[in-house]
């Protein structure tokens, strides 16, 4: 008699999530904060030079307004109409920077970098 008593007098308690609740917890493209990230800039490599993300470019800026990366003493490839803001940045820290290589597009040859 004692356990029937009790399984008839407890209270029912019944877990339940409530799945619209939760989907206005999760983030989604209209809470996500965005970061800060560097400008990234087109570049073409040369032909037959191998590239890989997160490899880093020595950055070359000429008095004709041209761009070159460098690896060594190798020259990598270029920056396809750079700003001039650009331009007139590396040469004025010397007429060198560092690249950084984002993403590597392998069909067209080219490369996103961001300059440090």
């Amino acid at each position: 008699m004692g356990a029937e008593f009790l399984s008839r007098t407890k209270k029912t308690i019944r877990k339940t999530i409530d799945i619209q609740r939760v989907a206005l917890a999760t983030p989604h493209l209209f809470s996500a904060i965005p970061g800060e990230k560097p400008r990234v800039y087109l570049g073409t490599i040369g032909s037959g030079v191998a590239v890989a993300a997160g490899e880093s470019f020595i950055v070359e800026s000429r008095k004709s307004g041209s761009i070159t990366f460098r690896r060594g003493n190798d020259t990598v490839g270029s920056m396809d109409n750079p700003p001039t803001q650009i331009v007139s940045s590396i040469q004025q820290s010397g007429g060198v920077a560092r690249a950084v290589v984002q993403r590597v597009h392998a069909i067209s040859g080219k490369v996103d970098v961001t300059l440090c």
